[in-house]
């Protein structure tokens, strides 16, 4: 087990919140007519670990307006190839669930582009793409922990602002619906520098409730939980 000062066993299960699901469900294909111009940083958090890691993801994105569904539809969607609807049976014209699958290659190519020109966002940046360590092997025996955010090195509030949209979008979709923000970052170790991460110390900054799924004893980060 660990033992950092930031950074404490949580042995209990995860209050989590969530809206019921509903029971009979209709799945369509959406048609996406726009075609995709720019990366806004929405789509980066949602596309660039995909793009950097090759491995072929299905996306789920819960829908609680109008308005997300639109920045879905406009922003995210016409980076993947298919993109499916999952509707309430018989209720509205706007999906609780939009699903999307297969990036196309646009999106990987922009992402790619974005590195070399360092345009992505550093945060997206530090949670996808840097390689800070590389655990090797698995094991499947998680540990969850929790993060003491105020052991933490907060972001001055010029650094948080630039995800501001991003994560205002996630609490209104992922959180308003499941309960929770789910993030699986790339390549990050839970060691003791993992508190210098400026990825790490934003989600600190914007949340008190923080927690880390672990593999042990790679010491493996499988997940973070925002509650």
């Amino acid at each position: 087990m660990l033992d950092f000062e930031w950074l404490k066993i949580y042995r209990q299960d995860l209050e989590i919140l969530s809206k019921e699901q509903p029971k009979n469900i209709d799945i369509k294909e959406i048609f996406v007519g726009n075609k995709l111009k720019y990366l806004t940083r929405l789509a980066q958090f949602f596309v660039t670990q995909e793009a950097i890691t090759g491995e072929d993801f299905i996306t789920t994105i819960p829908i609680s307006s109008s308005d997300s569904y639109e920045r879905v539809i406009n922003e995210i969607a016409p980076c993947y190839n298919f993109v499916r609807g999952i509707y309430e049976f018989g209720e509205g014209n706007i999906p609780y669930e939009i699903q999307l699958e297969h990036l196309n290659n646009q999106t990987k190519n922009g992402v790619d582009r974005m590195i070399y020109e360092q345009s992505l966002n550093l945060i997206i940046k530090d949670l996808y793409v840097d390689r800070h360590s590389i655990a090797h092997g698995f094991t499947n025996r998680t540990v969850t922990y929790r993060v003491d955010t105020t052991k933490v090195n907060k972001l001055s509030l010029e650094q948080t602002n630039e995800l501001t949209d991003v994560w205002n979008f996630l609490c209104s979709t992922f959180l308003q619906n499941y309960g929770y923000i789910d993030i699986r970052p790339s390549y990050w170790l839970c060691e003791e520098n993992l508190i210098k991460n400026r990825a790490f110390r934003y989600l600190c900054t914007i949340s008190e409730n923080v927690y880390l799924f672990v593999d042990d004893p790679t010491q493996r980060v499988i997940g973070i939980n925002i509650l």
